[in-house]
């Protein structure tokens, strides 16, 4: 399938003096951060940003690093500690301690592409009940099991559209199925249901079939109409606010603890981050947060590895026809959607995602969908 790509995405570029890579350099050195370690000699940052400081006339240790893997540690800040690859070796690239062109592209951030390496996987178990129209009674009844797996689900002709996760562009350009999970769109079961119901009252009815024309244009010629649907929640994913790959796409988050701990039970809490009540998602988000960690190296995680909230609505409508000659008639309806406002709670985050660096809002549901709408409508036939 067509996907947008990145032409300029991270090389892992090899040190040719001591044959180190940059990803495997880089991932060592954010751990080291992470856990509060000394920060070691790493070959790959020794050779090439000595190089490219020696173009100046100094070294690392020169001004004042113990070594050049602390000069980028303390450089990159957080995006070292964030696993955040990309803009790492752009901070030293603007700094002048690293080389154009290491690892990067020298001159643009990205350059997207229409590609064929996106691909998708669907398949679904559909079972329909039809009720054709007697006794002024006529439904269906549909359920469906299925499963949508893709490695991108934006439209080739849509940068933005695959939600901040990865902007709609491939995770990966030469990695394919780094990103394959669960589609944006996935949904494993859905229950759906409409009907229409003609009342029995009224001229030629089972009730009332004889009654006055005057008395049947208050009684008779009523129906109710209705829709009803009902599936399991969207797939999300976590991000880490991290662009190792490409500066187009932050990457998931590494998952690496009890599934147990990702339980869904939306509730309202007191945020212990905020101090501000919220609607949580996960029934305990510290666990579900600590699950998580920061790529490393060129790593991405899991794509759309979390549910969230279920969806249900119910639509009503009640129908009057008014018979005025035997090619004119008239259609006075009354439509409620959502008829009980059913609080249905959309995807955490802005487009769906949980940022593992902002513990605030990790899990937190600040929107909705539609409460309940009512419409009056006037038609006529002829």
């Amino acid at each position: 399938m067509l996907a947008q790509s990145d032409a300029f995405q991270t090389v892992d570029f090899v040190d040719p003096a001591s044959g180190t890579r940059l990803a495997s350099q880089f991932a060592q050195l954010s751990l080291a951060v992470r856990n509060n370690q000394a920060i070691p000699a790493l070959p790959f940052f020794e050779n090439q940003m000595n190089a490219a400081l020696g173009t100046f006339g100094v070294t690392c240790e020169g001004v004042g690093f113990p070594n050049c893997a602390s000069l980028a540690a303390t450089y990159g800040g957080g995006l070292v500690a964030r696993g955040d690859l990309a803009d790492t070796i752009q901070v030293l690239n603007i700094i002048g301690a690293i080389f154009p062109g290491v690892g990067l592209n020298p001159q643009f951030g990205d350059s997207l592409f229409v590609t064929n390496k996106g691909y998708s996987n669907y398949n679904g178990l559909l079972a329909t009940l039809h009720k054709k129209m007697s006794h002024g009674l006529q439904y269906d009844l549909n359920y469906t099991w299925s499963h949508s797996l893709d490695n991108i689900s934006a439209a080739a002709n849509n940068e933005g559209g695959n939600g901040p996760g990865s902007g709609g562009i491939l995770c990966d350009s030469i990695n394919i199925g780094v990103c394959r999970g669960n589609s944006d769109f996935d949904v494993q079961n859905s229950i759906t249901a409409d009907w229409l119901y003609e009342l029995p009252v009224g001229r030629g009815k089972a009730l009332g079939g004889t009654m006055a024309r005057a008395l049947d244009e208050v009684v008779g010629g009523w129906s109710i109409s209705g829709l009803a649907s009902w599936r399991t929640g969207l797939a999300f994913e976590t991000v880490a606010n991290a662009f190792p790959i490409s500066f187009a796409n932050n990457v998931p988050a590494i998952f690496n603890g009890d599934t147990a701990n990702l339980k869904v039970d939306t509730h309202y809490e007191i945020n212990a981050a905020s101090g501000n009540p919220t609607i949580q998602l996960f029934h305990n988000q510290v666990a579900a947060l600590s699950s998580f960690s920061g790529p490393l190296g060129l790593e991405a995680g899991s794509r759309n590895n979390l549910r969230g909230p279920h969806y249900s609505n119910f639509d009503i409508g009640l129908i009057k026809h008014f018979p005025i000659t035997e090619g004119v008639h008239i259609e006075l309806r009354a439509d409620a959607f959502n008829v009980f406002n059913h609080v249905n709670l959309e995807l955490p985050g802005f487009g769906g995602t949980a940022d593992i660096s902002s513990p605030s809002t990790f899990g937190v549901i600040s929107s909705d969908y539609a409460p309940r709408v009512l419409q009056m409508a006037l038609r006529i036939d002829f």
